[in-house]
């Protein structure tokens, strides 16, 4: 079982089935304005280890 099967898709923000430039538009808002659908890593703070994670996830495509 590979990452994505395990863990779902997490870096599909949007929920459409894709992970895509619209989830890196959403995400990247969220993150500027340091809202907290940003907490990526569910935290409690918006911050660069949000950042990376989600990077991470969406390299990878899932």
């Amino acid at each position: 079982m590979d990452l994505c099967e395990w863990l779902g898709c997490p870096s599909d923000v949007n929920h459409d089935g894709f992970v895509n430039a619209l989830d890196y538009d959403a995400f990247a808002d969220w993150f500027e304005n340091s809202d907290n659908n940003a907490d990526y890593n569910y935290d409690g703070f918006v911050n660069a280890n949000d950042y990376d994670a989600f990077a991470l996830h969406y390299e990878v495509g899932c």
